[in-house]
C-alpha cells in the first residue's frame, strides 16, 4: 500500500516487486498524474481518496510550490489555498485482507489517523511500515505513531551518517568531499529503544514476524 502516492514514483518502483500495489492519493490534480503514469501497470491500482481514521470530506492544504508537501495538518507560506478531499477508513475498505505485507506512508503529519484507521488490518497482516515522522510531532521522547505501533510489538530502524560520532575534522572532511562528489556520504541502519526527536524521511517499523531474521530480538544499537 502506497498511501500519499502524490505522481506515483515509489507505486512503480513497487510495482515490479510486488504482485499488486495499491495508490492512495486524495488530492485531484495529483491523482490525474498519478493515474497517468500508472497507466498500462496492470498490478497498481490507483484510488482517488486517502486513509485516515475517519471517513469523510476534509480539506488538504496545497503547497503550490511543493505539492507533495500539502497536508491536512500543517499549513505553511507556500499552502495558498484548500481543496476538497475524500478520506476512507482502511479497517472498513480492506475487506479482510490477508497478504498485505508492506506500507509507505507519506501524509505529511497525518500518519497517526492513517494508523490509526487500520490498526485491525496491521494486526492481521503484520506488514512491513515505511513512514515520515516530524520532529513537531515528537513528545515525552515519542510520537503517536510510534507509540500506537509499539504496542502492537513493532521496533523501529532508521538510517543516519555513518560519519556520526567522528571527530570534528573527519565530519567537515567527510561534508566538503559530499559538496565535490555528491554521492560520497555513507549511511548506517540503526536501531534503538528509544527513537532520538528529529525529522525522519523513513522510518522503518518492523513487526515481531521479521525480528529474528533482522537481528531484533535482543539487539539495541547498529543494525
Amino acid at each position: 500500500m502506497d498511501i500519499g502516492a502524490n505522481i506515483g514514483n515509489h507505486s512503480l518502483y513497487f510495482s515490479d516487486r510486488f504482485k499488486e500495489v495499491q495508490s492512495f492519493e486524495p488530492n485531484p490534480a495529483t491523482f490525474t498524474l498519478l493515474a497517468f503514469n500508472l497507466r498500462g501497470v496492470s498490478n497498481a491500482l490507483p484510488f482517488n481518496f486517502g486513509l485516515g481514521q475517519e471517513s469523510g470530506n476534509f480539506e488538504l492544504n496545497e503547497n503550490l510550490q511543493n505539492m507533495g508537501e500539502s497536508s491536512i495538518v500543517y499549513k505553511t507560506q507556500c499552502s495558498t489555498r484548500t481543496v476538497k478531499i475524500e478520506l476512507k477508513v482502511l479497517d472498513e475498505i480492506s475487506n479482510g485482507i490477508n497478504d498485505f505485507i508492506f506500507m509507505k506512508i507519506d501524509v505529511e503529519g497525518y500518519e497517526h489517523s492513517v494508523l490509526a484507521g487500520g490498526l485491525s488490518t496491521i494486526a492481521r497482516n503484520q506488514p512491513l511500515i515505511v513512514m515520515e515522522q516530524h520532529a513537531s510531532e515528537f513528545s515525552d521522547g515519542s510520537t503517536d505513531s510510534i507509540r500506537l505501533l509499539s504496542k502492537l510489538g513493532y521496533k523501529f530502524c532508521w538510517y543516519q551518517p555513518a560519519s556520526k560520532g567522528k571527530s570534528w575534522f573527519r565530519r567537515q572532511s567527510d561534508m566538503l568531499l559530499n559538496s565535490i562528489l555528491r554521492n560520497f556520504q555513507e549511511y548506517k541502519i540503526v536501531t534503538s529503544e528509544i527513537i532520538p526527536v528529529g525529522k525522519y524521511g523513513m522510518l522503518m517499523a518492523i513487526p515481531q514476524r521479521f525480528h529474528d531474521s533482522l537481528g531484533l530480538s535482543n539487539r539495541e544499537g547498529d543494525a
